[in-house]
């Protein structure tokens, strides 16, 4: 700002102008001041719910895992008493169980070479056609005189007949056609002729065959066989990779590790979650400085309902445990939750299902005839009378001319409580 040509001062005048200006200036920037302070307070209450927004985020996320109780029938582990022969995953819900069985041999890949070797993949082998069979479907390759080995493998490849073509260097003089399945098990063998002078025959390096299994023994012995080693069919919701021959067990039970890191996973992020809510509407006395919720009556009912969440008891829950306290997670003077996890483990194994339906979403049904098939965040806990009026049909057809008698099923409802 530029110094002006003239000031008039307190000894000239008698009044401080320059202290009257500012003050009067001042004046004028108190309702700017108050606006902006009002505009900072707003922004740090807009930063302080997105932090809570995403701090909610994370405990949705660790929720997830134990929302009803097919995702807590998920945590299962499945072991093999002989790994060198049987690896098995769980990869899905799989009901506690032991299976024992024998693997006799296991699934291999169709292979062939081609008669004699060659010098290289440049060499030329020769007007005509090569022809695989697989099943009933034949797949053509037509050469002409100055076809390459390389080129043959290369137009082989692009059949998409399942087989694949290599040029394989046995040694530094000689190289060798080789094809192969591209899957494993009978299915997938083949047969190869060839009409080209340089291709005399076509040898079995390798027969494809189905990998087999027998369960038992004696003239009741079951016998399994599947085209691959890898067999996810035989056990509901685990993956058996066959790696040898000779006997194992595979035994499916609950994973209670995985149940008690995921419940330990929901506390901790509870525990966060009250923890930022707390810093964000606490005030201190000392400094006189609140935090930018203080006094937000919606961030202290959010903290509020969290806390009696995981305290009350859990409505229409049965069992051993209707309360999470029963399970290991209790409520400190300090206002966040601690785990015992010996206590949520014996809990597991004393009375699982008891477990399930506290922690998880779930319902039971006076008839057996009724089931819950699903239900949402939308879905009120609570007891519901439910009336069968009409069960459903099964669609018919009579001669040439169908006849419509399918039906919906249809029934009334009310909640009571």
């Amino acid at each position: 700002m530029p110094t002006p040509l003239f000031s008039i001062g307190g000894l000239v005048s008698g009044l401080d102008t320059n202290a009257i200006v500012k003050q009067l200036m001042d004046l004028e920037r108190v309702p700017i001041a108050r606006l902006q302070a009002r505009q900072a307070a707003y922004r740090a209450k807009v930063d302080a719910w997105a932090s809570v927004t995403t701090r909610l985020s994370a405990l949705r996320s660790a929720v997830s895992g134990l929302r009803s109780v097919e995702d807590l029938r998920g945590y299962v582990a499945a072991t093999s008493s002989a790994p060198s022969i049987v690896e098995a995953t769980a990869v899905g819900a799989a009901d506690p169980t032991a299976l024992s069985f024998t693997v006799d041999r296991l699934a291999t890949r169709h292979q062939v070479v081609a008669q004699p070797s060659f010098g290289s993949g440049s060499a030329v082998v020769g007007a005509g056609t090569l022809t695989i069979t697989r099943g009933t479907t034949t797949y053509q390759v037509t050469t002409d005189a100055g076809t390459t080995l390389d080129q043959l493998a290369a137009a082989i490849n692009a059949l998409d007949a399942g087989v694949r073509a290599s040029v394989v260097a046995v040694d530094g003089a000689n190289v060798r056609l080789v094809l192969a399945a591209q899957d494993t098990g009978a299915a997938a063998a083949f047969t190869v002729s060839a009409t080209q002078p340089t291709l005399t025959g076509f040898d079995v390096l390798e027969q494809g065959v189905d990998a087999q299994l027998t369960i038992g023994s004696g003239a009741g012995a079951l016998t399994v066989t599947r085209s691959s080693n890898t067999i996810e069919d035989l056990l509901p919701g685990v993956r058996l990779t066959l790696q040898g021959t000779g006997g194992a067990t595979v035994s499916v039970d609950r994973d209670v590790d995985g149940v008690v890191s995921a419940v330990k996973r929901l506390v901790d992020e509870l525990n966060k979650t009250l923890s930022t809510l707390g810093n964000l509407t606490r005030y201190d006395p000392e400094g006189k400085s609140a935090g930018p919720l203080q006094g937000d009556r919606a961030a202290w009912q959010l903290a509020l309902d969290l806390r009696a969440a995981f305290s009350d008891a859990v409505t229409g829950a049965s069992g051993s445990y209707r309360a999470v306290s029963g399970i290991g997670i209790t409520l400190t003077r300090e206002g966040t939750f601690q785990l015992d996890e010996a206590a949520l483990r014996t809990a597991l194994r004393e009375d699982p299902t008891s477990v399930e339906r506290l922690l998880g979403r779930s319902g039971t049904a006076s008839d057996p005839r009724l089931s819950l098939v699903a239900a949402s965040d939308e879905t009120r806990p609570g007891a519901y009378a439910v009336v069968l009026t009409r069960a459903a049909e099964v669609p018919a057809v009579t001669g040439s001319e169908e006849r419509r008698v399918g039906k919906e099923c249809r029934s009334r409802w009310s909640p009571y409580h």
